[in-house]
This record gives C-alpha cells, structure tokens and sequence, in this order.
C-alpha cells in the first residue's frame, strides 16, 4: 500500500530552476537524527537530496506532488510536516553555491514535533 502524496511548495518562478538542478534526478527530502549522550536526539536536520532515477528506491518514500517533472519523495517520518507546509523548497545562494534548500515556513510546527519525537527513538 502507497501513501498518499504529499504536495511541497516552491516559488513559481523558481521551479524551472529546480528542474535545471535535476538533470533527471530523484529529489528526496531526507531527515537526519543525532543520537548523542544518554541517548537523546541531539539535531534533526531536514534536507534536500538528488538520487538517480534508475537506483533502487527505498519503498516505504512517500511521493511528493507539487514539484513537478521533477520526480521527488519524502521520507515517511516527516511526510505530515511536509503536508502541512512546515517546509517550503527554495533555491538560494550566490554562483556555484546556489543550490536547491528546504526553507522552514512554520518553526513552531517543527519544535513541537522535535519535542514529541521519543528519546533514544
């Protein structure tokens, strides 16, 4: 069974952009615990990252709509922030450093979700 798509968000204007940066690549929002110390979560970063198309994909993704032809998923974890807008994909930067990013929309959303994940999860 297939969850239902998660849609994301991205300035209009940016969008052809992204698919620039694609180059037929799979886009997939990742995130990152830390555990450190008595086993408490130390960071949870959320970030953007390419894939190829023809690599074996993790089958639990969750795929996203919003960005399109760019073909992206979202990891299962975080697919309910994404939904609800807590993140937005921006392209920043200047020169060689410009790149596609995650920008956080809604820092509350994403405090209380970082203080409800279980310690040592």
């Amino acid at each position: 069974m297939t969850a239902s798509p998660v849609r994301l968000d991205i300035q209009d204007e940016e969008l052809g952009e992204l698919i620039r940066f694609a180059r037929g690549r799979r886009l997939l929002v990742d995130h990152w615990e830390g555990n450190f110390g008595c086993g408490g979560i130390a960071s949870g970063d959320v970030f953007l990252r390419w894939e190829a198309v023809d690599a074996p994909r993790d089958g639990r993704l969750i795929p996203a709509t919003g960005l399109e032809p760019v073909n992206a998923w979202v990891r299962p974890e975080i697919a309910e922030l994404m939904g609800q807008g807590v993140f937005m994909v921006a392209i920043r930067g200047r020169g060689p450093f410009r790149k596609p990013i995650l920008l956080l929309v809604k820092p509350r959303a994403w405090l209380e979700y970082l203080g409800n994940v279980p310690l040592g999860a």
